[in-house]
């Protein structure tokens, strides 16, 4: 999501990030000041920001809370009941002395939703109502965030990743494979037990194998790299890693099918026009499938993968990739029109 952002708005805006976003060696390679703001410490880090004086904030490329002139919100899936109240609260904070100091907030394509929990669900408003442009990344998220019933402009828009191109880099097997991409988050959500999850994704490798295809591994959040060597080492299969998410989209690019819990990896996946079932934890898996006219690519926990994967091959090889790429580009078009409302908002500000 970073490079998306920086690619697209870095030609209008100097832009900067906090420093427990990214790590230090990312925001300099994507040519990102350091934004004076430590989330677990607001109140003292914007009193104490703007003792720096200024020549030594530029030299450093820093900036405190005043140099900032504009706010994007790429959290993902903050503004739910899946995140603590203390970080949607924390937001909703800045987000209240932003707008009161008339610096425009756009809160990009992200899921929302839903707001069982009403301190959260409360807070979540107040960080919408202070936002200048609203958008939610699918249809359900769309109707959570109008459920809060704010003031700001709210509109849909698909995720805005998947335009992005990935670079040519060699093959990262000998033979064709079926990439599998765990997520914790399956286990730390109780759908299904580590174990089982595990079996689970083993079964899809052993499934490919009958065919004909090797298994690969791909760790696409450093996260899962403890469950990733895990499931590698029962089932004999190699894993891929990089810390660039547009070398993992290219990776993802040259696997023959793709099953993966990890929702950017399945972006990744079928904007490279690759075949691919979806073994999510929330609503956003399903409404990105759709987005993709790929309804049918998720697939049950419970299911046997034979007959998962058995979908994926449903129609010829060529008819799909057209269809993929269709869907990519009709995407791409909504997500260009996001981004000229995104700079248009910030501009004004």
């Amino acid at each position: 999501m970073l490079r998306a952002i920086v690619e697209k708005l870095s030609p209008q805006f100097r832009l900067s990030a906090p420093p427990q976003m990214t790590a230090f060696d990312t925001r300099a390679r994507l040519g990102l000041r350091q934004t004076l703001l430590w989330n677990q410490f607001p109140r003292i880090s914007k009193a104490l920001g703007p003792a720096i004086p200024k020549f030594v904030q530029r030299e450093f490329g820093l900036v405190d809370h005043r140099g900032v002139t504009g706010v994007v919100d790429a959290s993902g899936f903050a503004y739910s009941d899946s995140f603590t109240r203390r970080r949607i609260r924390r937001e909703a904070i800045f987000d209240a002395a932003w707008k009161s100091s008339g610096v425009p907030i756009v809160l990009l394509p992200q899921a929302f939703g839903p707001f069982e929990d009403q301190a959260k669900r409360e807070w979540s408003r107040r960080v919408l109502n202070s936002a200048s442009v609203v958008f939610a990344r699918d249809r359900i998220s769309l109707e959570y965030a109008q459920s809060l019933r704010v003031a700001a402009d709210v509109r849909l828009c698909p995720d805005f990743t998947v335009p992005l191109a990935a670079p040519k880099i060699p093959s990262v097997s000998s033979e064709q494979f079926l990439a599998i991409v765990p997520n914790t988050k399956l286990v730390t959500t109780g759908k299904i037990s580590e174990d089982s999850y595990a079996k689970l994704l083993i079964g899809y490798a052993d499934a490919a194998r009958k065919n004909g295809i090797n298994a690969l591994v791909i760790v696409h959040d450093a996260g899962d790299a403890a469950i990733a060597e895990r499931i590698a080492s029962m089932a004999q299969m190699g894993v891929f890693r990089s810390d660039d998410p547009l070398v993992l989209k290219a990776a993802l690019s040259q696997a023959e099918m793709v099953v993966s819990s990890r929702f950017h990896a399945i972006v990744s996946a079928l904007s490279g026009s690759v075949p691919t079932l979806a073994l999510g934890w929330s609503h956003k898996y399903s409404e990105l499938m759709h987005d993709f006219h790929v309804d049918n690519w998720v697939a049950g926990l419970d299911e046997e993968p034979e007959d998962a994967l058995t979908r994926l091959s449903a129609r010829p090889r060529d008819q799909i990739v057209d269809d993929l790429k269709q869907a990519k580009s009709e995407i791409s078009a909504a997500v260009d029109s996001m981004w000229r409302l995104t700079i248009d908002t910030l501009a004004a500000g």
